[in-house]
């Protein structure tokens, strides 16, 4: 089921500018690019870290996990997102779009999870492709602080003794440094 999902993206995004709305989230393949824009409620397949455009020197891959904090009332056992779907979806194009205005992307994927994501689960994915490294983990850093602080996503530790609690998200993004090339 899984690569099933990861060949479909793949064959979809092949056709460009296309919203397409499935059971595991909604695809947006933007016009001007390759990029890949999603929130799902599956599994983050791992072949979504490739293929590397042949105009990019530099590649920056961010992959979100769930990790066991402890807390005072027990360890994270996992992590339950929701999204107020059609606002983060917007937001999420919107924030690739930024991006480009900033840095010279040559590939973007934004990916997202909903709904639980157990402790050692990828929970986001962010990778950028530019000509250079530098203005490649730049836009990254950039898109994974905006993310969790402007997307209208929010996140519940599921914790060992049956508990739960809300976490806040990050209060202060970075000012993105100008590109450079």
């Amino acid at each position: 089921m899984r690569k099933r999902f990861a060949d479909s993206i793949r064959d979809i995004c092949a056709i460009r500018g296309l919203l397409i709305a499935s059971p595991a989230g909604t695809l947006v393949c933007m016009a001007e690019s390759s990029d890949l824009v999603l929130l799902t409620d599956t599994a983050i397949p791992a072949s979504l870290l490739a293929p590397y455009p042949d105009d990019a020197g530099g590649v920056c891959a961010f992959v979100g996990t769930t990790r066991a904090d402890p807390t005072p009332t027990g360890r994270v056992v996992a992590l339950e997102y929701e999204a107020y779907r059609a606002m983060a979806e917007r937001q999420l194009i919107d924030l690739a779009r930024r991006a480009r205005e900033r840095w010279e992307i040559k590939r973007l994927v934004l990916v997202h999870r909903v709904g639980r994501v157990n402790v050692g689960e990828p929970s986001v994915l962010v990778v950028v492709a530019c000509p250079h490294r530098a203005e490649a983990f730049d836009a990254c850093r950039w898109l994974i602080d905006t993310l969790k602080s402007d997307v209208a996503i929010w996140k519940r530790d599921l914790l060992s003794d049956g508990s739960t609690r809300w976490v806040e998200p990050t209060a202060d993004t970075p000012t993105p440094p100008s590109p450079t090339c």
